[in-house]
Formats: C-alpha cells, sequence, structure tokens
C-alpha cells in the first residue's frame, strides 16, 4: 500500500439525530366542563415539558449509554450509565476547553495550590510506553480532582491517551464504573495518541538533523469508543500491518544477507518484551532498523573471536536491556571499546542502510512509502465514524518536518481534510529542549493561531511522578 503525499479532502459525513426526549401523558383526565379541562390540560402540558427539561438534563447523553452497553457486555454483568458519570461527555468536551487558559495545563506547585491546574489532556500509561499502571494513574487523578474540588469546586479534566491502542482506556473505563463515587470530582476523556507518515522537506529543520524524507506526526483523538466495531477494526489493522511488517522486514533481511539467522523471536526478545498482540510502537521500523544492524555487527565481531554469534548478541542485548540503555550503533560501539572488542565496520553497517529503502517510511517518487502505518486519511475517517474529536498533538515536532515558508498552507489542509480536526496542543508541557528551540515552538504557535483551532495541553506524562500532585 503507498500512501500519497497530497492529502486530497475526503467526504465528511455529518449526522443528525434526534435528541432522546422525556414524554409524560395525563392519564384518565377527570370528567369536568370544558373550561375545566383547558385548565387541566394546560397544567398537566406545562408538566410535561418541565419534566422533559428536567429528564434531558438528568439522563446520560447517548455517547455514555453506549459506554455502558459495551461495557456491560465486556464484563458481562450490567453497567448503569450512571456508573461512568465521571466520564465527560461528547458534547460538552468543546465547550469546557475552550474555557480553559494555558496557566490550567500547567502543573506547577503554585498553579496546583490555588486550583489553577484543572486539566491534562495528553499522557501514557503501562499499556504503552507510560510507567504507571492505568489503575495507579487514576488513584493519583481521583485525590487531585478531589483537593481540586475542595480548593474551587472544579472537577480535574483528565484524558488518558496511550500511543495507537486503547487498552489503557479499556480498562480505566473499568475501574472507574465499578468504584464511580471515588472519581466523583474528575472528568475522564477516551482517548489515544494516533501516529501517521508526513513528508520531511529537505529544507526543514528535521531533514537537516535526521535526514529522513518521512517522519512520523501525531494526532490526539478524545471522546472515542473503545468497545466500539469502529475502534476494534482500526487498531486490529494496524497491528496486523506492524506485525506484518515485522515478520516481511526480517524475511528481506534474510534474503539479502545470508548466513545472518535474523528472527522474529529474536526481535520480539529485546524490542518487544511483551508478546501481548499489542503493536504500539509507531517507531516500530525503526526498532527492526536498529535489530537488523546490531545484529550484523556483533556476528562480524563474533565471528572474528572465534565467539558463538547468537550468545554474544544476547548477552550484549541482555546487558543493554537490564541498563536501559538505547539499542543503537554508537551504543554499541562504546560496549565494544568497554569490553576491549575490536570495532567492526562504521556504526551502521552499509548493507542494513541500504535496506533501510524498503524497511522504513520512505518517499518514493511522488509517493510516501509507509505501508505499516496509518495514514491521516485513515486516522480522520476513523474519527468521523467514531463522532470524536481531533487535535494536534505537540505540533512543535509537526512543523520541523514542514519548510517555513509553507507550513501554513500544510497544516491548514490537515484541517480542511478533517472536519473534526478542533484543536492543537500548543499549550504542550513536555517538549525537550534537546530536541526543539524556543524559536520552533514560537514559529509552530504563530501557524496555530492563524489556523483559529482551540488551545489545549498536556505533559505528555510517561513517569512514576505521575501527577506531582504535593501541594
Amino acid at each position: 500500500m503507498k500512501i500519497q503525499t497530497q492529502y486530497q479532502p475526503i467526504n465528511t459525513r455529518i449526522c443528525f439525530r434526534k435528541q432522546e426526549q422525556s414524554i409524560c401523558a395525563a392519564q384518565n383526565p377527570p370528567k369536568t366542563n370544558k373550561t375545566k379541562l383547558i385548565a387541566y390540560s394546560s397544567c398537566v402540558g406545562a408538566a410535561a415539558i418541565c419534566g422533559a427539561v428536567v429528564a434531558h438534563k438528568t439522563l446520560p447523553d447517548r455517547y455514555i449509554k453506549q459506554l455502558a452497553r459495551d461495557l456491560s457486555v465486556e464484563l458481562k454483568e450490567e453497567i448503569k450509565p450512571a456508573n461512568l458519570k465521571s466520564v465527560m461527555r461528547k458534547k460538552d468536551f468543546i465547550s469546557e476547553i475552550k474555557k480553559l487558559k494555558e496557566q490550567n495545563y500547567v502543573a506547577s506547585p503554585e498553579n496546583i495550590k490555588n486550583g489553577i491546574f484543572r486539566a491534562d489532556l495528553h499522557s501514557h500509561s503501562n499499556f504503552s510506553d507510560g510507567t504507571l499502571s492505568v489503575n495507579e494513574i487514576l488513584n493519583q487523578t481521583a485525590e487531585y480532582g478531589d483537593k481540586l474540588q475542595k480548593i474551587n469546586g472544579k472537577k480535574f479534566i483528565f484524558a488518558l491517551s496511550d500511543h495507537d491502542g486503547t487498552d489503557g482506556v479499556k480498562e480505566a473505563l473499568k475501574i472507574i464504573a465499578k468504584n464511580p463515587e471515588k472519581f466523583k470530582n474528575i472528568k475522564f476523556v477516551p482517548a489515544a495518541e494516533l501516529s501517521f507518515p508526513i513528508e520531511c522537506h529537505p529544507d526543514s529543520s528535521r531533514f537537516k538533523r535526521y535526514g529522513n524524507s518521512v517522519e512520523m506526526a501525531e494526532m490526539l483523538i478524545y471522546n472515542i469508543n473503545p468497545f466500539s466495531e469502529n475502534s476494534k477494526n482500526y487498531f486490529q489493522h494496524l497491528y496486523n500491518k506492524r506485525k506484518d511488517g515485522i515478520r516481511e522486514s526480517i524475511q528481506l533481511a534474510n534474503s539479502k544477507l545470508s548466513g545472518y539467522k535474523f528472527s522474529v523471536a529474536e526481535y520480539n526478545k529485546f524490542w518487544r518484551p511483551k508478546d501481548d498482540g499489542r503493536y504500539w510502537g509507531m517507531h516500530m521500523h525503526w526498532n527492526i532498523f536498529h535489530y537488523l544492524n546490531l545484529k550484523t555487527r556483533i556476528a562480524d565481531a563474533a565471528k572474528a573471536q572465534n565467539k558463538d554469534a547468537d550468545v554474544l548478541f544476547d548477552e550484549i542485548m541482555t546487558y543493554f536491556s537490564k541498563n536501559k540503555i538505547s539499542k543503537n550503533g554508537q551504543n554499541l560501539d562504546r560496549y565494544f571499546l568497554n569490553k576491549n572488542i575490536p570495532k567492526s565496520g562504521e556504526s551502521y553497517d552499509k548493507r542494513i542502510v541500504d535496506l533501510k529503502y524498503d524497511i522504513c517510511p520512505e518517499k518514493k517518487g511522488m509517493l510516501l512509502y509507509a505501508p505499516y502505518q496509518s495514514s491521516f486519511e485513515q486516522i480522520a475517517e476513523f474519527a468521523e465514524k467514531e463522532e470524536a474529536y481531533l487535535a494536534f498533538a505537540h505540533p512543535g515536532f509537526t512543523t520541523q518536518s514542514m519548510k517555513s515558508d509553507s507550513m501554513l498552507e500544510i497544516m491548514r489542509g490537515f484541517v480542511r481534510n478533517s472536519g473534526r480536526l478542533k484543536a492543537a496542543e500548543k499549550f504542550h508541557q513536555a517538549y525537550p529542549p534537546e530536541n526543539i528551540t524556543k524559536s520552533e515552538i514560537e514559529e509552530c504557535n504563530k501557524v496555530l493561531d492563524e489556523l483559529g483551532l482551540i488551545n489545549i495541553g498536556g505533559r505528555d506524562n510517561h513517569s512514576l511522578n505521575f501527577t506531582k500532585f504535593t501541594a
């Protein structure tokens, strides 16, 4: 499958549905004269209208009711919509985020103390690359929500947005449904962070740093139903593609370089330690590239020393994993130097670099080659079917891949191609200074201001100290 670089507008489908109404009818009206009957009917009519208004305000909306039904099937027990009262309704999401300012996303001690910190719309659990379990994260958010309620009567708005998957959100909904009172002071937003390829322009800062013609960008999607057939199909299709990508890339390497015994099992052991069927890592292709490169170089070093290549590879990769060392060519060079192992060739074997063109996303002519990833069009279609909202995640990173003078035009193209793209993470709280400059952030923010999207933020937190709620 080839993905076009020119993003054409998709046919957005706007669905209109009748709101649910509560109807109250009079039973057995009294037998009386016409004047009294008219008066009685007017009274009953007014009461019915009032009853309908009250019912409309108290009844959960369609989204919450569907979540409750689907969760009931998942758990094989009845879950009432009232058990999910802490889940933010779709119709409230846009109106609530419009009220928030930049400081509402900043978890500084002062903002926490004064109840100014009110929302975090970007976070990760150990269902993707976060450290904490969903239960630990929810415990901390519930604790802060209670504190915030005491300070100013507000509820804490929180989104769990694991990479390319919803298993964490499913777990969160189960936990919330089992103990709704505990989470009464949070507004939980079921979300995900979805990745897709974009062209990296030769004049862009990203290209000058890394030299890749294609980079990965990300969208945040809010108010999804993780149990819907739409969600299941989207993620399963993505996982199948990525699983195929691992197998096909390793088969290609074995056909091009005989004698190295590349294997899916070996790759999974060190780059996918959880063989749980989830392929959420958007940089899977680079993991494969590093695996092939390290395997080749270690095998050559082992051969020069009359050692078993598989044993030496396992030994070095185990050491890297245990000490949390990135598995790349430069760190292998350092390991060889420290262990007095003669270095074989350059940090990146030329034969593996040549394979990169067929393994990793690349620009080929006028097309982006990214067969193992979702395109932006597929994400837009997913959001449209889900009636969910999209937002640019850390847009400063996305715009690093763009040419400065065409940045606005490209970003505007994304907005035109999805009616669900409503916001941008202008107030992203986790830009690492070593990966993005202040001027790059400012340049991106100017573009976001011109796009007129709703400004949101989040801390993109992956750590053990998830909340820092110490005030």
